[in-house]
């Protein structure tokens, strides 16, 4: 089984709607209200933009690795994802390597990580063959075109969270 051209343009094209207004978000921010967390325990927009990136860097090495070829239907676990994902109820700690490390960042940088991220996964989406399982610590085994989709969705999760930020400023 394989993925359509139809599927993987869909997937791309609401990623980079995803991505192009959390961006536009960030820029219209200056570096004080980028940094607020609006309480105790919880990230700033600045630290939930770095989790993004890193995630995504951590996703995009991920997707180098050479798979087997899928041996079902490739997109079989979307749902699932997004059911997890765009679950606004449920709360998750974020593995520690994809946890934000600083509490204050300089705007132009962080924007220019994340958009780096960005750029990487967007180069794999069109790079790679999407079709194949890899074997992922935090999701077993999966299909490249399914961890795509987590992407997707833990970006528009985050883009709640940054929203949800911005209400509190």
């Amino acid at each position: 089984m394989t993925t359509g051209t139809i599927q993987i343009a869909t997937l791309i094209n609401n990623y980079e709607l995803v991505t192009t207004e959390l961006l536009n978000l960030l820029q219209s921010f200056d570096e004080k209200s980028l940094n607020h967390k609006p309480g105790p325990g919880r990230w700033s927009m600045a630290q939930v933009a770095d989790h993004i990136s890193l995630s995504n860097n951590s996703i995009a090495r991920a997707l180098l690795l050479r798979g087997q070829p899928v041996d079902r239907d490739p997109g079989e676990r979307i749902d699932e994802l997004k059911s997890i994902f765009l679950d606004f109820n449920e709360r998750y700690e974020a593995p520690g390597f994809i946890v934000p490390t600083k509490d204050i960042y300089n705007p132009a940088l962080l924007i220019n990580e994340f958009q780096a991220s960005v750029a990487e996964i967007m180069k794999r989406m069109y790079e790679n063959t999407l079709d194949e399982l890899i074997n992922h610590p935090a999701f077993g085994n999966i299909s490249k075109f399914e961890i795509m989709h987590f992407v997707l969705f833990h970006t528009q999760r985050h883009l709640k969270q940054v929203k949800e930020i911005i209400a509190s400023l």
